[in-house]
């Protein structure tokens, strides 16, 4: 009996004793866990707050930044683009729109001879328009040429093979357009109610010309130009953008709207820069040291019209590169370096044979631009 008195004591005892210490360790446990999982919870929560609000002001930051910078860059490339952009260009004869294996391989050829652009005719010094112009003018006034090449078609092949096509355009020398009926000529009326203005020295031919003076004149090569750029045409080559190189007698209306030659192309080309188009200005180089010509064509100093693009026209009448001609191209350089630095330049052969050499020299002396045309 003594014996299971003792086991009964001690079994008491270790139970009182023991439940006090487990009772008194688990609540520390349990405490320690409830700080542990209320500081990771808390932790994590403000970590995730932290972290979401992270992300989303930087991306903030990156989406107003990059909507600025964007603009900016867009801009800067835009400027780079215009004073840097290098055009080596050929173009195709007229004769040959409509020939599609010609026009192959000249692209081709062209891709091969490491030019970047091709230029190709699409209204002439006859005045024809030689695409399916849809300007209700050239559908009136009979200007669409009896044979048109697919412009659009062109561009796009020319587009495709990695190329730039630009389309060149006779501004105001026209012999189909002008006519005293319909107010856009300039010049004198015959004794058959005609238009003429002058006579072509080598043609032996009455010739006409648009007068800028006319704002449906004006109007009628805004439109060309607008149509044409809206076939894919990155550039338009603006010739004859001026008034005829003759000395006027007193029947030759001079000035209808009380404005200066200079004064009405400085608003030819304003209509021109409202279209978006963007074009280039071709005229004769020699006209920047010939006052008197200057005068005539454009009433003054052509670089007063603030156009960004230019192209030296540089006739080398189908003679070698040699002789006259290179000292013409030498004489070209020069009058191109005086250039303003915010002017574009592209250096216009017209009538070469010459082949790489004259591009060779305008390399060699930092000019990297050149078209070749036809004439």
């Amino acid at each position: 009996m003594a014996r299971k008195n003792k086991v009964k004591r001690y079994s008491r005892i270790y139970r009182g004793h023991g439940k006090n210490k487990s009772w008194l360790f688990h609540v520390l446990i349990c405490l320690g866990l409830f700080v542990i999982i209320a500081l990771v919870v808390y932790l994590i929560a403000t970590g995730v707050n932290s972290y979401l609000n992270r992300d989303r002001h930087v991306e903030i930051e990156y989406s107003q930044a990059s909507e600025a910078d964007s603009s900016v860059k867009d801009d800067v490339v835009d400027d780079m683009t215009q004073q840097n952009e290098t055009l080596v260009a050929s173009e195709i004869p007229a004769n040959k729109l409509t020939d599609g294996k010609y026009l192959s391989e000249f692209i081709t050829k062209a891709k091969n001879d490491n030019k970047n652009a091709i230029i190709i005719p699409l209204k002439n010094e006859n005045g024809n328009l030689l695409y399916a112009s849809k300007i209700t003018e050239a559908e009136k006034w009979g200007t669409i040429s009896k044979t048109v090449a697919d412009a659009k078609k062109i561009a796009s092949e020319i587009q495709a093979a990695g190329l730039i096509p630009i389309a060149r355009v006779s501004a105001f020398y026209d012999q189909l357009a002008p006519h005293v009926k319909r107010n856009n000529s300039y010049g004198y009326v015959s004794r058959n109610n005609t238009t003429y203005l002058f006579k072509n020295s080598a043609t032996g031919k009455s010739e006409k010309w648009l007068n800028p003076y006319q704002s449906v004149a004006r109007k009628y090569i805004c439109d060309i130009v607008k149509e044409i750029s809206e076939m894919g045409y990155k550039h338009v080559l603006l010739d004859n953008a001026s008034f005829p190189g003759i000395d006027f007698n007193a029947q030759v209306k001079t000035d209808d709207e009380g404005k200066s030659k200079s004064d009405i192309l400085k608003q030819f080309f304003k209509e021109l820069d409202s279209t978006g188009v963007s074009y280039i200005l071709s005229y004769n180089w020699k006209i920047l040291g010939e006052k008197n010509l200057a005068n005539t064509l454009y009433g003054g100093n052509v670089f007063e019209y603030g156009i960004k693009k230019q192209a030296l026209l540089i006739n080398l009448a189908n003679k070698p590169f040699s002789g006259d001609n290179k000292e013409v191209v030498k004489k070209s350089i020069e009058t191109i370096k005086n250039f303003d630095s915010n002017v574009l330049i592209f250096p216009t052969i017209l009538n070469s044979d010459s082949g790489n050499n004259v591009l060779d020299l305008f390399k060699a002396n930092g000019i990297y631009s050149i078209f070749n045309l036809n004439k």
